[in-house]
């Protein structure tokens, strides 16, 4: 994965996603596990400009526990 952060991608299927995860930004993120799991966060890729770029992004969560204000989106995975 280029990005710092970024653990991996997903595609769509018909009936699933799939895709690839990048292994050594796990190992890295998992040095900052917090009870042994890492927070990840998935966005659609709103810049998909080919075929063969991946619909959505996995990235390491920034969650810091505060709660922010959402705006809802019904449209998720669609």
């Amino acid at each position: 994965m280029a990005n710092k952060g970024e653990l991996g991608a997903l595609w769509k299927g018909e009936k699933f996603l799939s895709g690839t995860l990048d292994v050594e930004a796990l190992k890295a993120a998992a040095k900052e596990a917090i009870d042994g799991k890492i927070r990840v966060v998935v966005f659609k890729n709103n810049f998909k400009s080919k075929k063969n770029h991946p619909d959505y992004n996995i990235l390491i969560s920034t969650y810091t526990g505060e709660k922010k204000e959402e705006k809802k989106d019904d449209s998720f995975f669609d």
